[in-house]
């Protein structure tokens, strides 16, 4: 169980950059001699808010008076002790492997493209035919209490899991996803139904990291109905809500199964293309997508981007745009 000590300061809550770090039940943190606390003058932070506080959910907390006293506060949500990278690593390594999967899902990178990838094998796979995948890997927050909207409302039993999507006033990437997915291609968001570090070494022994991680596409979801924050609420294999302002769409999760059936579709279909052609494909999908939004770019942006477009060649460009305008990672599914 994780033990917080946050400070109160007079009964009220405002954000205040404080640094606090746990290592192993020890606390540290910044001296009081900090400036005026940030929330005198600007909005709250989207968790300091009646929501976030009914909730119980556990955050740094003071307020102006700067006569503070030291509270213990039990968390009500359990952050992922690994990074998002790491989780991508250990996802990226299952489906290159593809135990019991009739298909095969590797990464595309810039580099594998230039150089060949085992003496050809990457080239030879190339030349068969395949499907573009794009993921986007989040991590999930561990809901533990009750006090947790989706718990008192009966929607899910605990323990169940929250993943982020970034509000539209601050990124317009759900909309970049669901453009790109309108335009054919294989887009899914891609969080671990797991939080703790053991969890994920028992599921990367076994194999079954991308298995036991919750999958959904951008379409299933829809466009998002507001600017602001909004989240996933899951269990898996179960049900999933979009949590907002106004309730959202609500679904069942997508299995392996599933998605090996929309990607072997796609590979098998008659005069299916070569992964080659698909990718250059993909290729013009991702720039239509891009110089859609170019009124969001600067003027180097744009010039940037021109520059892609005469420099590079379409499989390397199609992986690196996926990163820079999506911020996901391209793979190529082939059957075996």
């Amino acid at each position: 169980m994780l033990l917080l000590l946050l400070p109160v300061w007079n009964g009220h809550s405002c954000p205040l950059p404080l640094t606090l770090t746990l290592m192993y039940g020890s606390l540290a943190h910044t001296p009081p001699s900090l400036p005026p606390p940030p929330c005198a003058l600007h909005s709250p932070a989207p968790w300091c808010t009646k929501d976030a506080e009914r909730e119980g959910v556990t955050r740094t907390r003071v307020t102006p008076s700067y006569s503070t006293h030291l509270t213990l506060v039990k968390a009500s949500q359990m952050n992922a002790d690994f990074s998002e990278f790491t989780f991508a690593y250990a996802v990226t390594d299952d489906l290159i492997h593809g135990h019991g999967m009739r298909i095969t899902i590797a990464p595309v990178f810039p580099s594998l493209v230039e150089e060949g990838w085992s003496g050809g094998g990457y080239d030879l796979r190339l030349d068969r035919p395949g499907a573009p995948l794009f993921l986007q890997f989040k991590l999930s927050d561990r809901m533990v209490r009750g006090t947790a909207s989706e718990a008192k409302e009966h929607l899910f039993t605990l323990p169940f899991y929250r993943m982020h999507l970034r509000a539209r006033k601050h990124s317009i990437q759900h909309d970049l996803l669901l453009d790109l997915e309108s335009h054919g291609e294989e887009v899914y968001y891609v969080a671990p139904a797991f939080d703790e570090k053991h969890e994920l070494d028992a599921a990367y022994r076994a194999h079954q990291v991308w298995n036991r991680s919750f999958r959904l596409r951008p379409m299933e979801i829809g466009p998002l109905p507001t600017d602001d924050y909004h989240h996933i609420a899951f269990q898996y294999p179960g049900n999933w809500i979009l949590r907002s302002p106004t309730e959202g769409k609500r679904g069942t999760s997508t299995s392996t199964e599933e998605i090996e059936k929309r990607l072997l579709r796609k590979i098998s279909a008659p005069n299916a293309p070569t992964a080659r052609s698909a990718l250059e494909s993909t290729d013009k999908n991702i720039r239509d997508v891009a110089a859609s939004q170019k009124w969001t770019l600067t003027e180097s942006e744009q010039e940037g981007l021109v520059g892609l477009e005469k420099d590079l060649r379409p499989l390397e460009r199609a992986a690196y745009l996926a990163r820079r305008f999506f911020d996901c990672q391209l793979f190529i599914a082939s059957a075996r």
